[in-house]
């Protein structure tokens, strides 16, 4: 299972906690200027797993850094190699987002509450396991090492439970991309 809806926001870490702090400004803001009678302004949320594609090529990304270490022939740096996560490619909690819009503009007050856009459970994977079907693809070049530094909390484990979205939304991952060795063979080319 996963995260839910419904439990309560924050985290350990500051990544998990400014999602969370986000949420609540997102929150008080429509309290303060969208539950009035005369108002028929209605806010959705959309909480995405790990997003990987689309052309983000910024730093302390997983395959980005991945491809920089190939080119450089150097190792990636890794902190926590058996973490789990919720890796899609960014077409999937796109293609939910937008489901999400049409049902809240067809019917705000059913739709304007927080959802979750992730994988099915079993893709959820290791990053070893992406950096290991990043290394096969480019013939083992791709290596990696263990960051023994001090680093700061990172949960082992992130899953978004996405069941409220495949029941209500009628949205399911997959619509475009899922994250499987063929997904990655064409990220990779």
């Amino acid at each position: 299972f996963g995260y839910h809806e419904k439990d309560r926001l924050g985290g350990k870490d500051p990544y998990s906690g400014s999602k969370g702090a986000s949420e609540l400004v997102i929150k008080s803001y429509v309290q303060s200027f969208f539950i009035k009678p005369q108002s028929n302004v209605r806010v959705a949320v959309g909480r995405a797993g790990n997003v990987i594609g689309g052309g983000d090529w910024a730093p302390y990304r997983i395959i980005p850094d991945c491809v920089r270490s190939i080119k450089k022939n150097s190792n990636l740096i890794i902190r926590n190699p058996k973490s789990t996560r919720p890796w899609q490619h960014v077409l999937e909690p796109l293609s939910g987002y937008l489901v999400l819009a049409q049902k809240t503009y067809e019917s705000p007050q059913e739709y304007a509450e927080g959802w979750n856009f992730g994988p099915h459970d079993e893709d959820a994977k290791p990053v070893d396991w992406i950096i290991n079907q990043m290394a096969s693809k480019w013939e083992g070049k791709a290596n990696w090492k263990l960051d023994k530094n001090s680093n700061p909390y990172e949960a082992t484990s992130l899953k978004l439970d996405i069941s409220k979205a495949k029941l209500r939304l009628g949205w399911q991952p997959g619509g475009f991309f899922v994250l499987s060795p063929k997904v990655l063979e064409r990220i990779t080319g």
